[in-house]
């Protein structure tokens, strides 16, 4: 992982409606149901920006493309009038997200280091 690692866990369907109610409360019951787990890590990188790798797994690839539509959609508001950086692929039921870079090679790190048991 690029940076420190400072935090690492699980959001789970109940955080994320929470986080989806904060940004988009219009998607916060369709983005979040149909959770099927998920992880996160929030690294520090040298020159002190924070980056967020999650990987996400959704009972079916309806529920994955709602969720990656909604999260999408929540950066511009927490991000209002500033670029942010931000890669989302979908994979089937599968969701993986690099919050605060697009970096390709990051992003591939991020695939081919989540392991969903």
């Amino acid at each position: 992982l690029d940076g420190e690692v400072v935090n690492t866990n699980v959001l789970g369907e109940i955080l994320w409606s929470i986080y989806f109610s904060l940004w988009t409360p219009d998607k916060r019951i369709e983005a979040s149901e149909g959770w099927g787990g998920d992880r996160y890590v929030v690294v520090k990188r040298a020159d002190g920006s924070l980056l967020g790798y999650h990987a996400t797994i959704w009972d079916t690839p309806a529920d994955a493309k709602q969720f990656a539509a909604a999260y999408e959609a929540s950066v511009a508001k927490r991000f209002p009038g500033k670029e942010r950086k931000v890669a989302i692929k979908t994979d089937g039921a599968k969701v993986f997200i690099l919050d605060g870079d697009d970096d390709a090679k990051l992003f591939v790190t991020l695939i081919k280091g989540t392991k969903f048991s």
